[in-house]
């Protein structure tokens, strides 16, 4: 049995309000910097490299990273006034750009001719998407080193056994945006033929397991040759996040994927039955012994199912999105879109609301069904969100207002390049992330200190330290890609 010992890194949660306040915040920061850009450079076009194309990424940066990890650390406290603030700042940079489109045009564009205005598909209809994953990305990337610093409150860190916590959001939301995927990415390749389409799933597959048993394996090793402290209450001695993932990916290749929402009621309903009747009591007894695999890694393995069920109901949000928003050929196809997203919210928050009444608070450890409609729930507001930061490019596009795009790409001006890097190469940023964590917890403990005890000035120098070196990277592979 390997040598563990146990990490001051739980709380008692927070509430569920206040975790959607907190992930709105890169995407609010992604709208932001969309209307600031195009506007401060008269829609100037920046380069795919040299020093330009870095100015661009300091400015994503600061738009999108900066607030995130400044709302998880010393600005937890002060997300109303945070949010306050960029609302704000948007809502004069919009006064602004109405009365450049008035000077500009006098004869400007009604409101049904705009909302009527055709998007084809060389308009970038998934554009959400790549907010979606890059906003979860950077949110999961601050909290993994934030957490080991006393700035870090501890509401946001994993919860013991029960509750809400922004942390634990993390591994849901990766399983989020695999779902998510397929649906969409097929409507954009609706004229690909079922032959190749298959083909290119089991390539997917196969090359997607195998990369994460990989690491799971490297992580299971570099944890034990190092000593490195970790959580076995999070998945058990042996398990981790990349063989769940693993595990989902090959299950749900395998399984058919034409009847998602029933697939994914199925394994919701009879994984909460199992867990009602001895399966929670078994995984959550701390002096139950782990002399078995099943029962050394219980708690990563009795999880699948819910996770599995997590992954079928992201497809079928994917799927509804595929015939509703993407299937519209006009602008009001993507602003009822929003509305959709934010009906279901509310749909699966009564949902949830209904179920931890009957059956007790949502759980990480057990994926319990509160935790999944609170799962999915939140992937119904930050899609919601993302939507709506493109419907907004759509809708400024549609009015031409100077500088906002072209007519062959609203986006033309205004894709923001951390985003773009970071939805290229996901597996590398979560990796590099994961690595600067280590390599900084190592080196604090090297000089005998603890992160516990740094300063609030020194904690986010290394955490800013870490982020921009993590997003860095990406984005130079994709600069490299380009020239």
């Amino acid at each position: 049995m390997s040598t563990t010992k146990p990490l001051p890194m739980h709380g008692d949660g927070g509430t569920q309000l206040e975790i959607f306040t907190i992930i709105l915040i890169p995407v609010v920061g992604i709208l932001l910097r969309n209307l600031f850009l195009p506007w401060i450079t008269h829609g100037k076009r920046f380069p795919s490299s040299g020093k330009q194309y870095w100015y661009k990424f300091l400015v994503d940066f600061i738009f999108i990273v900066a607030p995130t990890f400044g709302t998880q650390t010393v600005l937890a406290d002060s997300v109303g006034i945070v949010h306050l603030i960029m609302f704000s700042v948007i809502a004069l940079l919009l006064v602004f750009m109405l009365v450049e489109q008035s000077m500009v045009c006098k004869d400007g564009a009604t409101a049904r001719f705009i909302l009527n205005r055709i998007i084809e598909e060389h308009h970038a209809p998934t554009t959400f998407l790549t907010y979606f994953r890059s906003a979860i990305f950077i949110l999961v990337a601050c909290a993994v080193l934030g957490v080991d610093f006393a700035i870090f409150p501890r509401r946001f860190a994993k919860t013991e056994t029960v509750g809400h916590s922004l942390m634990d959001v993390g591994v849901a939301a990766f399983i989020c945006c695999a779902g998510l995927m397929p649906a969409l990415k097929t409507s954009a390749r609706k004229e690909e033929s079922e032959r190749k389409r298959a083909g290119r799933r089991f390539t997917v597959m196969y090359s997607s397991t195998l990369q994460l048993v990989g690491l799971g394996i490297a992580r299971t090793l570099v944890l034990t040759v190092l000593g490195y402290p970790y959580e076995v209450s999070e998945y058990g001695i042996h398990w981790n996040f990349f063989y769940t993932l693993a595990v989902v990916t090959l299950v749900t290749y395998v399984l058919p994927g034409q009847f998602t929402l029933i697939t994914a009621t199925l394994f919701a309903g009879v994984h909460q039955f199992a867990l009602s009747n001895g399966i929670q009591d078994w995984v959550q007894d701390e002096a139950a012994p782990r002399d078995t695999f099943l029962a050394a890694n219980r708690e990563g393995i009795c999880s699948l199912a819910g996770y599995i069920a997590i992954y079928y109901y992201s497809r079928a949000l994917g799927r509804f999105l595929a015939k509703t928003a993407l299937a519209g050929l006009r602008v009001r196809s993507w602003a009822a879109a929003v509305m959709h997203m934010l009906l279901l919210c509310a749909f699966f928050a009564a949902a949830r609301l209904a179920a931890e009444s009957a059956l007790g608070p949502p759980s990480r450890r057990l994926i319990n069904l509160p935790y999944i409609l609170a799962m999915i729930s939140m992937e119904c507001y930050l899609l919601a969100g993302c939507i709506g930061v493109q419907t907004v490019s759509y809708i400024i596009w549609s009015a031409r207002v100077p500088h906002f795009g072209s007519e062959e790409n609203p986006f033309a001006t205004s894709e923001p390049c951390l985003m773009a890097a970071l939805n290229r190469h996901p597996l590398l940023f979560f990796v590099l992330s994961n690595v600067t964590t280590g390599v900084i917890n190592l080196s604090i403990r090297a000089l005998s200190l603890e992160s516990w005890s740094l300063s609030p000035p020194v904690s986010l120098s290394l955490l800013f330290g870490h982020m921009l070196a993590a997003c860095a990277v990406p984005v130079y592979m994709c600069a490299k890609k380009k020239q």
